[in-house]
């Protein structure tokens, strides 16, 4: 099946992608509709939608295709997606925001959409089909009996069937390019259970696809990819199919996503389609690992491709076959790749009191926030921790003006602070929607959601969901930590100063006091191991997790409380006046799990050491991104990454990649199209990133 010719061929065509084309035909079938049905948001409304929109697309194969499923792209026709729906959809700020002059930005209908980041129930499609899932659904309303249960019956009905004759038409237009295992794939699944290895990717494929591009959004994952893909594996190879033809199909496979998603930038410059920039997460790894673990890496190893961002679970204890393949894989994609310590994850999650079950099928699927797969979708809230600071001391319009006499009062008030700003979050959202948020619409995602089947309910809706996760992103840790170190030191410690001169030292931006800011950045600060410096982090994170677990949630809800920050490193700081670790106004404010910029100067090994202590049990996501200058040999690349996790540490995401080569790709992007870096929780092209991005990336130490 393997064919290097035709491998390179549909890699070389992704990079060619347009980067300003749209799913030209779902936006001329869609404005078509919106004229149709008015007042999109009801239910059955938004059935017949997706129905009409699955039956009009087109079902492009090309001749290079191994799993068939493509979505036709063009530049937008004039006049297409005129500003307006911007505001329609993200409201009036989005707009301003991201595009505050263009009045006829391109921009997806949002006649039909879901919000994306979660994970669907992929075992029980492939196990059992749309016809087995519809056939519970059938089962359920004729038990239940009330309208809305009946009304979700015959919505699943409607679109149940259009996914099948899209399948079908998808099989005929196959057989006619004479892919006829493509053909025979999609003349049964996934309306069928998948029988082997390749209807099962084609099924999961043909889903995420109509996910992702047509019903629209960013962000659906592929979960366990090897625990519930593996019975299929094993059937394909006890009917012949050598591990080395197993790879080759998966390669094919991973190569997929990036087709949809283009070179676009999350929070730069975007793809007019739905699924924008999508990130799509793929793990492997934790308790059952097996041969196709180590495949699937395999062939992410082969493509070395942005996309799915590949996720492992490492545990003590897997077969030695399975470390080693993964750290190969790692030092060949780099920031491709990212490692968690899922021993440690685990036990958190069990402190925490999460059932087993959910254990099992936690998954990733935005950057590094968790969900228990398709038990519940992505809800999460930013905490500006620098911010909450600054409050404190009086440096923001409205903010206290702390008199306290200690640091550990000081501490204490920010705690109840911190608590207070994500209780007041969670309480308004238990009032406006109430319960803990979930999501309303995406019909077509709720045949996949744990138990909207057995309850006739949407995502949303009462009985949809059995378990919350609320990730609460602690951003800017190093920023607070450090500046409780230098309050400690000059105002409790040395007496130098008082709470109120030090503010206005800030809110002077350290202006006429230039030596006082010169020694505080010469102070020795979180991320050099050295214990006195990195206990300000180690308290702070504490007190961070401390104020998470005071916050009143529902019942059936965990609020799970990580550090990490997105792209908030450089947002938040924007409007943020200067903090006591010697950052001034509109500076960064540090990076997920990382040390203050330009803070860390004593060796990888050192960052490591400090980040170590951090009480990452009490989390449960987050992400530590490492930058470092030269490749390593796989087995340095293994010690250093394992001795850190035993050592107690979370996450790992690496690049390789240094200042000279970074600076020259921005002067001449044109000699990089394939230079990526990791970025947040994911991986980016880096000449696609805008410019201020670039040089915040510089910004990070690498060693």
């Amino acid at each position: 099946m393997y064919d290097p010719g035709r491998h390179a061929w549909l890699r070389q065509r992704i990079y060619e992608n347009d980067d300003q084309a749209c799913f030209i035909e779902r936006e001329r079938i869609l404005q078509r509709l919106d004229r149709t049905y008015c007042g999109y948001h009801a239910y059955d409304r938004e059935a017949k939608i997706f129905s009409d929109l699955l039956d009009g697309v087109s079902t492009p194969v090309d001749g290079h295709d191994v799993i068939a499923g493509r979505v036709l792209e063009a530049r937008p026709d004039p006049g297409m997606g005129q500003a307006q729906r911007l505001r329609y959809r993200y409201g009036e700020e989005a707009c301003l925001r991201d595009y505050p002059q263009d009045t006829s930005v391109t921009f997806p209908s949002p006649l039909l959409y879901s919000f994306g980041h979660m994970t669907y129930d992929w075992e029980k499609l492939l196990g059992c089909g749309y016809r087995g899932i519809l056939e519970e659904i059938e089962q359920a309303a004729a038990r239940r009996g009330d309208p809305e249960s009946l009304l979700y019956r015959d919505n699943a009905r409607r679109i149940v069937g259009a996914v099948r004759r899209y399948a079908g038409r998808y099989a005929a237009a196959a057989r006619e390019a004479g892919n006829e295992q493509a053909a025979q794939a999609l003349s049964r699944v996934p309306y069928e259970p998948a029988w082997d290895l390749y209807s099962a990717l084609s099924a999961i494929w043909l889903v995420h696809m109509i996910a992702s591009c047509y019903e629209g959004a960013r962000d659906f994952g592929f979960g366990r990819f090897d625990q519930y893909l593996y019975p299929y594996y094993r059937r394909s190879r006890e009917a012949g199919m050598s591990r080395e033809e197993a790879v080759d199909l998966l390669s094919y496979f991973l190569l997929k996503p990036n087709e949809i998603c283009g070179r676009t930038v999350y929070n730069g410059t975007r793809k007019p389609t739905p699924c924008h920039t999508s990130k799509q997460y793929l793990i492997v790894g934790g308790p059952e690992v097996n041969e196709l673990s180590e495949d699937v890496l395999r062939a992410a190893a082969r493509n070395n491709m942005a996309e799915p961002v590949v996720t492992v679970f490492w545990m003590r204890g897997q077969p030695e076959a399975f470390h080693q393949c993964v750290f190969e894989t790692m030092n060949t994609v780099a920031d491709k790749m990212q490692v968690y310590h899922f021993d440690l994850v685990q036990e958190g999650l069990r402190d925490r009191g999460v059932p087993e079950q959910y254990i099992r099928e936690l998954t990733y699927t935005g950057c590094c926030s968790m969900e228990f797969s398709h038990h519940n979708t992505r809800n999460e809230y930013y905490l500006n921790t620098p911010r909450v600071l600054c409050d404190l001391l009086g440096l923001l319009e409205g903010g206290e003006m702390a008199d306290c006499r200690s640091l550990d009062e000081l501490y204490e008030r920010f705690q109840e602070r911190c608590t207070a700003a994500m209780q007041d979050y969670i309480d308004y959202i238990v009032r406006l929607y109430g319960k803990v948020y979930t999501r309303h619409n995406a019909i077509f995602d709720a045949l996949h959601v744990a138990n909207c089947n057995r309850a006739c309910r949407y995502p949303g809706e009462g009985g949809a969901f059995p378990v919350r996760v609320y990730n609460v992103f602690l951003a800017g840790l190093a920023t607070t930590a450090d500046s409780f170190h230098v309050i400690d030191r000059l105002v409790f410690w040395d007496k130098r100063y008082t709470l109120g001169q030090l503010r206005e030292i800030l809110a002077a931006d350290y202006a006429g006091y230039e030596a006082l800011r010169a020694e505080i950045l010469g102070m020795t600060f979180f991320g050099n191991d050295d214990d006195e410096a990195d206990a300000y982090a180690v308290r702070t994170a504490g007190v961070l997790l401390d104020a998470c677990d005071a916050v009143r949630i529902p019942e059936e809800t965990f609020l799970i409380g990580s550090f990490y920050c997105l792209d908030r490193s450089y947002t938040y700081g924007l409007e943020l006046p200067a903090t006591p670790n010697g950052r001034r106004f509109g500076e960064y404010i540090s990076e997920n799990q990382s040390p203050s910029y330009g803070a860390a100067h004593s060796g990888a090994t050192a960052e490591l050491r400090s980040l170590s202590k951090l009480p990452f049990r009490r989390s449960g996501g987050g992400g530590y991104n490492l930058t470092l200058s030269r490749r390593l040999e796989t087995a340095q690349l293994r010690a250093l990454i394992e001795s850190y996790f035993e050592m107690g540490g979370l996450h790992v995401g690496i690049t390789y990649a240094n200042r000279e080569q970074l600076e020259d790709a921005m002067e001449h992007p044109e000699r990089y199209p394939e230079l990526t870096v990791r970025l947040y929780g994911y991986s980016e092209y880096f000449v696609k990133m805008d410019r201020w991005q670039q040089e915040e990336y510089l910004k990070r130490t690498a060693y």
